[in-house]
């Protein structure tokens, strides 16, 4: 610019230098590297044929022409870089799309992976899967290894025989078989395997053949769920059906049976109460026949066979109780105030004749005019029974009788000193048919201590009894003066 005089000229040729100067700096910013550089070169060819020392062909042109020949040199190879620049940016932009694409596909078939091998590893039933070829272990999850009682690279790559019993891994490997023949799933629903952890369980497995691409069994899917639980389960619910069941018939037995036993009792009842009321007639009649004729008759056969036939009208009447205790209807029905002492003593009255012919001597301690709310007719049958069994097996030794009361309730101790009761028959005294002498020696049918508990508890009372082998034994009844109310008695009143 220097060299050029005209100042116009000067202005024209610093402009098309600056113009020039705009392609260059917006090609090194805008062209990746190997394009920028082309287009350096070839921008720089235009500058130089603008240019004042151009050379060759160009130099002998004048200045506006080499300016007008240079700017389209740049803006041609402008245009160029720009196609060029376009197309690689649009490259780029499909590249980077492509890659995010990629990415986001990578990343979704890993969550999928991770999610089935989450899957795969936390269910609970072992699932094992085997090569179809050698029946090697492929895959196992975390159920397995438990049941298994081996790491996983104990087993991944093995067979099953290495590590179970001969009988078990023969039994499994039949089912493999069978199920690589058929092609279809096999259900084993009840297989017993011996586990290393839990011992013997009872598992529930279905193996599942799973095919590849062409279409070739490949593997084999063994899924086993522990039904030990659930089968012991189902063992515990039948016993408890088949115990409901043989309730139910026991207890229509029962009914069948007490049906039976009143139906017999009644029955029996009639003709032993014809035959009772007759000999008792006999005895009264006799009192008239003269004492001459009296000595012919044998009197005592008479006594004995009025005896016999309270006993039995007395062993019918425990069966209708037992009958009535079992169906829920033995209770008080008739309780009243009553002198308890009195009871007592005309219940004695009714044994000294008892007492006489077994040869016990009787002593009473008896307290005056104790009164209390019972049934004086059951109270009186649990006299009876005590006494009675004081008599049979305290037979030959004294018996003493004794009748005290506190401030609420009244008790009695009837104690013989006979042959006691066995320790280890102790606990069972008050059970039903119950006998802890040999029935041979003492008859009976083991109902009266049993009938004596229930009237003493639905008097709401208590007995007790202690003894001591070859020394005799001691019972004591203690009953409230006044009886409670129960919530169906209160409503009722």
């Amino acid at each position: 610019l220097l060299e050029e005089t005209n100042i116009y000229a000067r202005a024209q040729h610093f402009a098309a230098h600056f113009l020039m100067a705009i392609p260059i700096f917006w090609s090194a910013f805008r062209f990746p590297a190997a394009v920028n550089a082309l287009c350096l070169a070839l921008l720089s060819i235009g500058t130089f044929v603008a240019s004042e020392g151009g050379m060759g062909p160009f130099h002998n042109l004048p200045l506006d022409v080499r300016i007008a020949l240079g700017s389209l040199f740049n803006i041609f190879f402008g245009i160029i870089g720009y196609a060029v620049n376009s197309q690689q940016e649009e490259s780029r932009l499909i590249h980077n799309e492509l890659e995010t694409r990629v990415a986001k596909r990578t990343r979704e078939l890993a969550a999928s992976e991770q999610f089935a091998n989450t899957l795969f590893e936390n269910i609970p039933d072992m699932i094992i899967v085997k090569n179809a070829e050698d029946l090697k272990y492929t895959r196992v999850n975390r159920a397995a290894e438990e049941l298994l009682g081996k790491q996983r690279e104990e087993l991944v790559g093995h067979h099953e025989k290495e590590f179970l019993q001969e009988a078990t891994w023969k039994k499994r490997q039949l089912d493999d078989e069978i199920t690589l023949r058929g092609g279809a799933l096999r259900d084993v629903p009840d297989e017993e395997f011996e586990s290393a952890n839990r011992g013997k369980v009872l598992l529930h497995t279905r193996k599942i053949p799973l095919f590849g691409d062409n279409q070739h069994l490949n593997w084999i899917l063994s899924i086993s769920e522990d039904i030990t639980a659930r089968n012991q389960l189902e063992v515990e619910r039948l016993a408890v059906a088949q115990e409901a069941a043989a309730r139910k018939e026991a207890e229509r037995l029962v009914e069948i049976r007490d049906y039976f036993l009143k139906m017999a009792a009644h029955e029996l009842k009639t003709p032993i109460m014809a035959l009772q009321l007759s000999l008792e007639l006999a005895l009264r009649k006799s009192s008239i026949i003269p004492s001459e004729q009296r000595k012919v008759i044998p009197m005592d056969l008479f006594t004995n066979a009025v005896e016999e036939t309270r006993r039995l009208t007395r062993l019918i009447d425990h069966l209708l109780d037992v009958t009535k205790i079992d169906s829920g209807g033995f209770d008080f029905h008739h309780s009243k105030r009553v002198n308890i002492t009195d009871l007592l003593k005309s219940t004695l009255d009714k044994f000294v004749g008892v007492f006489q012919e077994a040869g016990c001597s009787l002593s009473m301690d008896i307290t005056d005019s104790i009164e209390a709310e019972v049934d004086p007719d059951r109270i009186q049958q649990v006299f009876q029974n005590l006494l009675s069994n004081a008599a049979k097996y305290g037979k030959g030794m004294p018996v003493s009788v004794k009748l005290d009361s506190t401030q609420t309730h009244w008790r009695l101790f009837v104690e013989d000193q006979g042959i006691g009761i066995p320790i280890e028959k102790q606990t069972q005294v008050f059970d039903r048919f119950n006998q802890t002498a040999d029935r041979n020696v003492f008859p009976g049918m083991g109902l009266g201590l049993f009938l004596t508990r229930e009237i003493v508890r639905a008097q709401q009372g208590i007995i007790r009894m202690r003894s001591i082998p070859g020394k005799g034994t001691t019972f004591i009844v203690e009953c409230p003066k006044e009886l409670q109310l129960s919530i169906n008695q209160r409503q009722a009143a």
